[in-house]
């Protein structure tokens, strides 16, 4: 598994300086990923968080194991 944390954000914005200095405090700690995304740059992610930024997103990436590694498949063997 692997964690995404995305700070959605956009010039001027203090707070999201603020969630940024936080977020990257535990980065050291865990596998995570930081993204910093600039809601200016897509008009609809613009329209639905231009009054609520900064917003944190937690992303979990789930990957499943190789089909050959049958120890450890949670998938029901098609033989």
């Amino acid at each position: 598994m692997q964690i995404q944390i995305e700070i959605l954000t956009k010039k001027g914005c203090g707070l999201c300086v603020d969630a940024k200095e936080i977020v990257e405090r535990v980065l050291p700690d865990f596998p995570v990923t930081l993204k910093m995304i600039d809601i200016e740059s897509n008009s609809d992610l613009f329209e639905k968080y231009k009054a609520k930024i900064p917003v944190v997103r937690i992303c979990l990436l789930y990957t499943s194991p190789s089909p050959r590694d049958l120890s450890t498949s949670r998938m029901p063997s098609s033989a």
